[in-house]
């Protein structure tokens, strides 16, 4: 059986509460409950697409950046880098390595 939908899951967990899903996901697969919360609790990433200024050129438009924090942390970092910039501190780099490697 497969995971239930995320919607379905919402649904399942309105009408039935914690039990419920529970048992529905039990119904699924015996592991399903423990897999989806170590993913849950373990997974601390965080996906924002890129605005069209941050985007690499020639690619396609659909974009992302992989933040290790929420965007809330995100933006408090972001304005403290602002407040204590002093000199450039990042280096850029290109891996080189063929779009089959990614």
């Amino acid at each position: 059986n497969a995971c239930p939908k995320l919607e379905d899951m919402v649904s399942i967990y309105e009408k039935l509460g914690t039990a419920g899903l529970s048992h529905h996901l039990k119904v699924c697969h015996y592991m399903l409950e423990p897999l989806l919360r170590w993913i849950i609790t373990s997974n601390r990433a965080h996906f924002r697409r890129l605005k069209k200024d941050e985007m690499i050129p020639d690619v396609s438009d659909i974009q992302f950046v992989m933040l290790g924090a929420s965007p809330q942390h995100e933006q408090k970092f972001q304005l403290a880098k602002i407040q204590n910039y002093k000199t450039p501190s990042t280096v850029w780099a290109w891996h080189g390595s063929s779009m089959c490697n990614w």
